[in-house]
């Protein structure tokens, strides 16, 4: 969004503020693109890491059932006491 009142000496700040900002992404993404030519394949996961993925599934299920039963019996105390 941009001011309708901006005077000249804003609007060129902003214009050179964002060409700075998307000088220095482009210079960011260059460098993770050069940087992941070099990295090996990824492989399958190890034993641990698929403990944790797992862990961490069964841990999200866990806090969604938690509020889902906390929803229930927050309604039912409020509509019964």
């Amino acid at each position: 969004m941009q001011a309708v009142n901006m005077t000249q000496k804003h609007r060129a700040d902003l214009r050179a503020r964002n060409e700075r900002a998307r000088a220095f992404l482009r210079d960011r993404t260059e460098a993770a693109i050069a940087g992941a030519r070099g990295a090996p394949p990824a492989g399958e996961p190890d034993r641990e890491q698929r403990l944790w993925n797992t862990g961490g599934r069964y841990a999200g299920f866990f806090v969604v059932w938690v509020l889902m039963i906390w929803v229930v019996v927050l309604a039912w105390t409020t509509v019964f006491n």
